[in-house]
């Protein structure tokens, strides 16, 4: 219990716990008495030959632990007990009816409630108030000492007082007798009782306390040694002694010379209590001496220690802790080491606390940077699925699972040119942020070199070279890197040192076990090699990282090549985002929980052909100049084309038009001045019946749909200059597409053609 607590309750004398508890402390104050009673008359010769009698002996203990409720059990106790004893041996009418019965019981009374109240009245130096009875300092037992000295002395006056007529054959030593047998009884008992009932109050038990019990056991050790040495020394002189005396008390039996036999009593009972007395105080006051001593050198410097450091633990302010131990930190004792000791933890704690405030911060500073690397990360990866919905040749679907916040695994996918598109997956040799930064250098020359046409060969041995002028890291990337033409399904493509593909339909995916080449950025000048294979439409190309089959259960056993292969096999016609789907769901039925060590990413695309495309059924392709002296060639080229395919003058006428209006602008501002060509591709479709040009440059970007149709209305000398040409290709074309890929303006005019048969 808090002192809060205690101080708002308390332990008084007077203190009301509710009539089912107030009855149980009469009932156990009343038994307490009356079985100690019991007991010293059990063993009457002791009670005979040293006068100890426990029950006078516990009164005061009863009012100090269980209040007046105790109190007045103890006194009913003491009244039947008292009672039973005249009834017994003298005329209880006579007891009843005396002014001894009424000074009896008050005198009990007064012994009983004495104690506690000076306890609770009395206030220390230094406390804020009076807990309940503990041994936990020196002036508490003290304390103690001093109330039960006094409160013994009052209850031996009080008793004289009831038995008046007895007073004036009472000596000194009488006195002192009397005095000694209940102050001793008190301390014995008291003490030992009070630190036991204060342990199993506050569940503790103090330095000072064990020193206590300590030296009141060596205090009644020795007490009883010396009395026991009183009586053999008697015993050893007056041999029958001691039997006469309890038959002349118990059997009142008068021997002949009682007046001898009263004179070595008083001499016995002198120099046994005088004896017991000398020994036990002298043990007392020198263990309070000594409790005093080691208090203040080792105890109070303890206690105050602790306070101490518990305020620390609240405030976790060090300085508090230096100012208040400096008193105790100076000498060579083991309390000063101790001092020092717990002065250097708190600095040393203090010191790893603010590094650790510190180290935290940058942890969370770190934790956010590496939540933006992680959505940087992501965002450079296409997530945006379908990527191209107006291409239907293709189905295609991507996903990459970092192990950690970044990766180094990556995968990329776009269009070269109108028709080729290029796929890339890779995976860097580390994990974290040094990979992911690898790995965004790896993926941006690969991306850049290709957009400039290269072919898979080319563009690793770029980027290989590229990886290796730098690298003191030494690290490495595996990269597998296609172009698919999506008008045939011809792909070209190169590995470096990546996993092997799995290429198949529905139940017959089978590894496509070609030839590697190292990974970039450990070797340079090396000449990567290429391989090529037709899609058929239905076809299924599936590339991943080695997080894929090397994924790992708690076992260790590996997700592995065969297992993944049986896992695409098993399936049945689905789609690029299923396929992934499934094996991702399969590799974590199969880990069953474990951590991921390794970055997961995969690729998956499903070619399905051109049949719902634009089907060429002729084909031509012109490269020339950007200048207008070569616009003759270019008209001439595109008569040509029209006239193969049987079309009639005014498709030709709106033809050539067109081209020659493309083809000018292209000469005049695509390259600023500067030398460049410009490449057109005629296509035909017979089913379609529609011809297309297709205008490819490397000039500066430009968007010619986006110009606003010129005003005819406004006079010719207010119309803005430009614009009126791709307003009539607009108007004589069915349709004008323009797109920017691969560093190249790609503009695609298209119409349907009549024939002239």
């Amino acid at each position: 219990m808090t002192q809060e607590k205690e101080q708002a309750t308390g332990y008084g004398l007077f203190r009301n716990y509710g009539w089912k508890t107030n009855l149980k402390r009469v009932l156990i104050g009343f038994l307490i008495f009356v079985l100690l009673d019991i007991i010293a008359s059990l063993f009457s010769s002791v009670r005979l030959i040293s006068e100890f009698d426990p029950s006078i002996a516990a009164t005061p203990l009863i009012g100090f632990f269980l209040g007046i409720w105790g109190v007045l059990g103890c006194l009913l106790g003491s009244i039947v007990v008292n009672a039973i004893a005249m009834g017994i041996y003298f005329d209880l009418e006579i007891y009843l009816t005396t002014s001894y019965f009424f000074f009896s019981w008050l005198t009990t009374l007064i012994y009983c409630c004495l104690p506690c109240i000076l306890w609770y009245a009395i206030k220390l130096p230094g406390e804020d108030h009076v807990s309940f009875p503990r041994f936990d300092t020196t002036k508490h037992l003290l304390k103690y000492y001093l109330i039960m000295v006094f409160s013994v002395a009052l209850y031996v006056f009080l008793t004289a007082l009831s038995t008046g007529y007895i007073i004036q054959d009472m000596t000194l030593m009488n006195w002192f007798v009397l005095f000694a047998q209940y102050l001793d009884a008190v301390l014995v008992i008291g003490i030992p009782l009070a630190i036991v009932i204060s342990q199993v109050k506050y569940h503790s038990i103090s330095i000072n306390e064990r020193m206590v019990i300590s030296f009141v056991i060596l205090a009644i050790v020795a007490s009883f040694l010396s009395g026991y040495i009183v009586y053999l020394s008697y015993y050893y002189h007056y041999p029958n002694f001691f039997d006469t005396l309890e038959s002349w008390v118990t059997l009142e039996v008068m021997p002949d010379n009682w007046e001898e036999i009263a004179h070595i009593y008083q001499s016995f009972q002198s120099m046994f209590y005088a004896v017991i007395v000398a020994v036990f105080n002298l043990i007392l006051v020198l263990e309070i001496f000594l409790m005093n001593g080691i208090e203040k050198k080792v105890t109070n410097p303890i206690i105050h220690l602790s306070n101490v450091l518990e305020e620390y633990t609240e405030d976790k302010d060090p300085k508090p802790v230096k100012n208040n131990l400096s008193v105790y930190s100076a000498g060579y004792g083991e309390v000063s080491n101790l001092t020092r000791t717990s002065v250097n933890m708190v600095t040393e704690i203090n010191d790893y606390t603010i590094n650790l405030q510190e180290a935290t911060a940058k942890q969370e500073r770190l934790g956010a940077e590496l939540e933006i690397a992680s959505d940087i990360q992501r965002d450079m990866l296409p997530g945006v699925f379908p990527p191209f919905p107006d291409r239907t040749e293709i189905d295609l679907y991507a996903s990459m699972t970092p192990a950690r916040e970044v990766g180094g695994d990556f995968y990329d996918f776009y269009f070269v040119d109108r028709d080729h598109l290029a796929l890339v997956i890779g995976d860097v040799s580390d994990k974290g942020i040094p990979a992911a930064m690898f790995m965004v250098t790896t993926k941006t020359l690969i991306q850049n070199h290709a957009q400039n046409g290269c072919s898979p060969k080319e563009i690793l041995t770029y980027a290989n070279h590229t990886l290796t002028q730098n690298n003191s890291s030494l690290m490495f990337c595996t990269v597998w890197l296609g172009i698919l033409n999506l008008c045939d399904g011809h792909l070209v493509y190169a590995n470096a040192g990546h996993e092997y593909s799995l290429i198949g339909s529905e139940g017959n995916f089978e590894y496509l076990r070609d030839e590697h080449d190292i990974p970039l950025g450990l070797r340079d000048g090396i000449r990567y090699h290429e391989n090529e294979l037709y899609l058929q439409p239905g076809d299924c190309l599936l590339q991943y990282t080695d997080g894929v089959t090397e994924a790992s259960d708690n076992e260790k056993n590996m997700f592995g090549e065969d297992r993944l292969l049986k896992t695409v096999n098993l399936m049945s016609a689905s789609s690029a985002e299923e396929i992934i789907n499934h094996i991702y769901d399969s590799i974590n039925i199969f880990v069953k929980g474990a951590e991921q060590f390794d970055d997961t990413t995969m690729l998956c695309l499903r070619y399905l052909g051109n049949s719902n495309s634009f089907q060429e059924n002729h084909r031509g392709q012109i490269v020339v100049p950007a200048q207008t002296d070569k616009l003759y060639e270019v008209t001439s080229f595109v008569e040509q084309q029209l006239e193969a395919v049987d079309s009639d003058a005014m498709s030709i006428f709106n033809f050539t038009l067109a081209a020659e209006e493309i083809f000018v602008n292209i000469a005049n501002y695509a390259y600023d001045g500067k030398d460049g060509t410009a490449t057109i591709d005629f296509y035909y479709s017979e089913n379609e019946k529609v011809a297309e040009l297709v205008f490819t440059d490397s000039g500066i970007p430009f968007d010619p749909t986006t110009r606003k149709a010129p005003d005819i209305t406004l006079p010719v000398s207010e119309r803005p200059v430009g614009g009126l040409g791709i307003h009539i290709v607009k108007k004589i074309m069915d349709q004008v597409v323009y797109e920017y890929a691969g560093g190249h303006n790609i503009l695609a005019l298209r119409s349907k053609i009549n024939h002239d048969n």
